[in-house]
């Protein structure tokens, strides 16, 4: 904030700016920054018609499911890797059979 920004005292009761000193020191900023940043959620909140709790809601959200797609990736390429080494040994024990039933009409017409 510059110096030329406009100074505005506020009142507000003991227990409000103890909360929103904590709330501050758990988001890292200054008690002044945190009450701006509020400010400006709400006002923005407004504009958009969409809150900005919901819109971090909605991020954590969206991280869930992406982390969900990228286990569920992973899961669909080991199940297709299972898959394609089961259609490999189950061509091996087709051809294995065709080389049995060759070698027995051998010996039966021999």
């Amino acid at each position: 904030m510059a110096r030329t920004d406009p100074v505005f005292n506020l009142r507000m009761p003991l227990d409000m700016k103890d909360e929103l000193a904590e709330r501050a020191k758990r988001n890292g900023r200054s008690l002044n920054a945190e009450i701006l940043q509020i400010l400006e959620d709400s006002i923005a909140a407004e504009k958009t018609g969409f809150p900005a709790g919901d819109a971090r809601e909605l991020r954590r959200v969206i991280q869930m499911q992406n982390e969900l797609i990228d286990g569920q990736k992973e899961m669909v390429s080991k199940l297709a890797e299972t898959f394609s080494l089961a259609i490999s040994k189950i061509s091996n024990l087709s051809d294995q059979e065709r080389e049995i039933e060759k070698a027995t009409e051998n010996k039966k017409t021999t």
